[in-house]
């Protein structure tokens, strides 16, 4: 009687079926071959305030027309 296999996704070698396990990647793999999550995957960042305290909008451009001396800056 032929046993079911399976082909690990880790290793590549050829095991019984029933010490397959899938793993949190979708990858089934023998269950000596499992892969933990890094834990790292689990952190998530706290949201800045990306506001600034103080804020006005542009002014208009004002141009000066005609002859400009130093003392009208």
């Amino acid at each position: 009687m032929n046993e079911a296999v399976f082909i690990c996704d880790a290793s590549g070698f050829q095991f019984p079926l029933d010490e397959a396990v899938k793993q949190w990647d979708g990858a089934l793999v023998h269950k000596s071959h499992v892969d933990k999550r890094n834990p790292q995957d689990f952190i998530r960042s706290i949201p800045e305030r990306q506001t600034l305290p103080l804020c006005r909008p542009e002014p208009d451009d004002v141009f000066l027309s005609g002859q400009v001396l130093p003392t009208d800056l």
